[in-house]
């Protein structure tokens, strides 16, 4: 009989048994993990307006400092054509996705810095991926752009020395787009090798709406990924699995990651998880490793803003999530 490590791996390739997904946008998956259709198409969910005459937000009479560790720009002549790519069904931009139009997204929302993350899908766009967002960095105050790494390039140690030398502060990884299963031998050794150079990693995680199969980034990957790096030595990895750990894969997250050293951010879920499930998990994996994030140009500050205000956190949990942990994890402060 095949082991339960087996059988995970047929259902990643094919969406079969406990991931199948009778329709691919309107499933998330409750604690047993079974499908439950119909949170992908909901509403967010709003709160009272928070943003005070100054522009900024306020909570309980203070300014709550802001920011976005997950949103998306590309260099302006492929801008258009690269999101024309990734529209698939409902989803739809909220606006363009070059430099320029994220710096002013910025602007009007009223965050301090959004965190661009680029994915090079190739290894040899690496190079030119990370001199654009060094680029980017010198030339845009709101932008904060990590480097693009391919795992398992031939050359992965000397584009993360380089992307070092650039000053960019961390390393963004979809393995949903580069065909790298999550806890995969490359990924081991970049884990170890960004734990060097002291630069976090952030995960897609889960499934994704352009690109759901083969289901390369599992919660159960990302916890195996986490015993192969402790085996390298590499206990206490800046890691970051994006859309609550696992995007539609929360009971999966639930048991495999939460309570784990791991941060989750909260992209692309406003009124795509149930209000009941988001808030568990952050109470149960902690306040201090969740990040704010929006997956621009798909969703925006504000309705994300108001759907985790909805939660009914403390004020010391919402600072934690919306400025704090990124501010610490990126050494803002410094």
């Amino acid at each position: 009989m095949p082991g339960p490590a087996a059988s995970r791996r047929r259902q990643e390739k094919s969406g079969g048994g406990g991931l199948r997904m009778a329709k691919k946008q309107k499933v998330c998956y409750s604690k047993e993990n079974t499908p439950v259709e119909g949170f992908a198409g909901l509403q967010p969910v709003t709160v009272a307006q928070a943003r005070s005459p100054s522009g900024k937000w306020e909570q309980g009479g203070k300014t709550m400092r802001i920011v976005d560790i997950h949103t998306h720009i590309y260099p302006d002549q492929v801008a258009q054509k690269a999101i024309a790519a990734l529209t698939k069904g409902p989803l739809r931009p909220l606006t363009g996705c070059t430099a320029a139009e994220a710096q002013q997204a910025a602007e009007a929302s009223g965050v301090i810095y959004s965190v661009c993350l680029p994915v090079a899908t190739r290894a040899k766009q690496v190079e030119h991926i990370n001199r654009f967002s060094a680029e980017t960095n010198s030339r845009y105050s709101k932008l904060i752009c990590f480097a693009g790494i391919f795992p398992g390039a031939a050359d992965m140690e000397a584009q993360i020395d380089l992307a070092a030398q650039l000053k960019l502060p961390g390393i963004k990884i979809h393995p949903q787009f580069q065909g790298v299963f999550l806890d995969d031998p490359a990924m081991v050794r970049l884990v170890c090798l960004a734990d060097a150079y002291h630069m976090p990693v952030i995960f897609h995680g889960g499934l994704d709406i352009a690109k759901p199969y083969p289901l390369y980034s599992s919660p159960w990957r990302a916890a195996h990924l986490l015993q192969m790096a402790a085996k390298q030595g590499v206990s206490k990895p800046r890691l970051i699995f994006a859309h609550m750990g696992g995007y539609a894969l929360w009971g999966e997250v639930e048991k495999e990651l939460v309570g784990k050293d791991v941060y989750f951010d909260t992209s692309f879920l406003a009124g795509r998880i149930p209000k009941d499930v988001i808030k568990r998990i952050i109470l149960n994996h902690g306040a201090e490793r969740i990040l704010f994030g929006t997956d621009f140009p798909w969703q925006g500050v504000e309705e994300n803003r108001d759907f985790l205000l909805s939660l009914g956190l403390s004020q010391q949990q919402n600072q934690a999530i919306f400025y704090d942990n990124a501010a610490a994890l990126l050494h803002l402060d410094e």
